[in-house]
């Protein structure tokens, strides 16, 4: 099907006008897409899943030498990575419930939000179980920093 048939299909079909009777002059310099803020969140949102990704992979491998080196803590190494991850999860509901939330118009509900993802970071760096982990002497682990990065990310995207 031709361009044009195409076009007058969905104008007539969906009632959508696809063509101008003007062409746009975007001139020679068309000034970049900016994302909105609920795009930067969510792109924010998926950096945080890879933080959690990176921080699973660190515990496994901490979990692996530890089986390694200590058979007998291999049960605790894998009890903690789990720990960890439910801490994890936690902090992914927190932040989950400010997406619905986010949107222009919505000053105080996003500032609560991102005080509440302030605050997360806050238990991440307070978490004796991570503190525990990240001076471990078996692997080097950075599970605080990596989670509080990723945090801080989001937590600037909502404005």
């Amino acid at each position: 099907m031709p361009d044009d048939d195409r076009h007058a299909w969905v104008e007539r079909v969906l009632g959508i006008q696809t063509q101008s009777a003007e062409p746009w002059d975007i001139g020679d310099d068309p000034e970049p897409r900016r994302d909105g803020p609920l795009v930067a969140y969510r792109k924010a949102l998926l950096g945080f899943g890879a933080a959690r990704q990176e921080v699973r992979r660190q515990l496994q491998t901490l979990s692996a030498a530890i089986s390694d080196q200590l058979p007998e803590e291999a049960v605790l190494a894998t009890r903690v990575a789990d720990d960890i991850d439910r801490v994890c999860e936690t902090l992914s509901d927190g932040i989950d419930a400010g997406l619905n939330a986010l949107g222009e118009g919505r000053e105080e509900q996003n500032r609560k939000i991102q005080n509440d993802v302030l605050a997360l970071m806050g238990l991440v760096s307070r978490n004796p179980l991570i503190a525990h982990v990240d001076r471990n002497p078996v692997v080097l682990t950075s599970v605080a920093e990596t989670l509080n990065a990723a945090l801080a990310r989001v937590a600037a995207t909502v404005n």
